[in-house]
């Protein structure tokens, strides 16, 4: 089943629906999807989106707006970073208080170059759970929160593991 996605404007989000014709709540259409008959190797002649225009590469603006339009911005699917830093600015302001006591008592970005770092910072994540569970709040050599030693480490133990090296199974 071919599942088809665009910004409804009537519940201001995006929506997706199935073979349905249009969306249920605003009406827009369907792309229709035109080639010969084709399987799942061959790529479609071309694609007509919500707003009659092409898009490339599947980017397309989320309100439907031609790409060759001004104001179009081919965003739509794209990590909505910003949402999350807005979403958890504080949160992730404890967690800088973490990465500036580690860059003051070590050095910038020295947590990279650490042996076996991925599992350390894990083994680190695990330190700081514990002093939690056992109802201390904040560490009492960093004065940061417990929480935020705790994504601090995992962080670090992902960056770690994303650039290709070990972590803990």
């Amino acid at each position: 089943m071919t599942v088809y996605t665009h910004w409804c404007r009537t519940r201001m989000q995006q929506i997706s629906f199935g073979n349905a014709d249009s969306c249920e709540a605003c009406g827009a259409v369907s792309p229709r999807v035109v080639s010969a008959q084709c399987d799942e190797d061959v790529i479609p002649a071309w694609v007509v989106s919500f707003a009659a225009a092409p898009y490339v590469n599947g980017e397309r603006d989320p309100l439907g707006v031609d790409q060759h339009a001004p104001g179009a911005k081919l965003d739509d699917g794209k990590t909505r970073v910003w949402l999350c830093v807005a979403g958890f600015s504080r949160a992730l302001g404890e967690v800088a208080k973490v990465t500036t006591f580690g860059a003051v008592k070590y050095t910038p970005n020295g947590w990279t170059k650490v042996p076996d770092g991925a599992d350390r910072y894990m083994e680190a994540f695990g330190r700081h759970a514990l002093a939690l569970g056992s109802g201390e709040r904040v560490d009492d050599q960093s004065k940061c929160l417990h929480k935020a030693q705790m994504i601090w480490n995992l962080l670090a133990s992902l960056e770690l593991e994303l650039r290709g090296q070990s972590c803990i199974a």
